[in-house]
């Protein structure tokens, strides 16, 4: 990837990063983002957290992990939700978001079942929409508490779904965005 295409992501991360802490959508010039790749190796125990080489937005405290990047245009940030999450029982057959953390190495490249409740919705990114889910289980000091989803459905914060897809770790999409849990291609069921 050149130089000048990671400092175009970096200037559309930087304004994704400012309209979502806004509240505003984001916007960004009608520009193909490179492919997004995604590797499934190993992720290290520690939680993974970089900026951007030149500057541009750090990741958020949530294992190195953005709202959600912001590549292409037409995307749309909704504010996050507020205050603790009441607990969530898991769906049959599925598990809590602390047990999705506690055994990601096992269950990686599986199929894994969640249920909680939309903590923020970034949609038309990169081809598809990521979603923050809260269960009340795990910890926030920890960052076992919140999953990122990836999904072509739309929901809305506040909405209690349940979604199922296939777990990667140690997802690095570039430009600083990294993830060490993320629940891929996910259907609501």
């Amino acid at each position: 990837m050149t130089h000048l295409r990671l400092a175009a992501m970096a200037v559309l991360l930087a304004l994704a990063h400012l309209a979502a802490c806004s509240g505003a959508p984001a916007k960004a010039p009608d520009a193909s983002p490179p492919p997004a790749t995604t590797s499934a190796s190993p992720a290290a125990a520690a939680p993974v957290t970089a900026t951007p080489a030149g500057g541009g937005v750090a990741l958020s405290p949530a294992h190195g992990q953005p709202a959600a990047p912001a590549m292409a245009g037409g995307s749309q940030s909704v504010s996050p939700a507020s205050g603790p999450v009441e607990h969530i029982a898991p769906a049959p057959g599925g598990l809590s978001i602390a047990d999705v953390w506690a055994k990601r190495k096992s269950l990686a490249g599986k199929e894994v079942v969640v249920r909680g409740k939309v903590m923020k919705f970034n949609g038309g990114i990169l081809g598809r929409n990521w979603v923050h889910l809260q269960d009340g289980s795990g910890s926030a000091a920890d960052h076992t508490n919140d999953l990122v989803v990836t999904t072509a459905a739309d929901v809305k914060v506040g909405d209690i779904v349940t979604m199922s897809g296939v777990l990667a770790i140690g997802v690095d999409i570039g430009s600083g965005y990294a993830y060490d849990a993320l629940l891929e291609k996910a259907v609501v069921k």
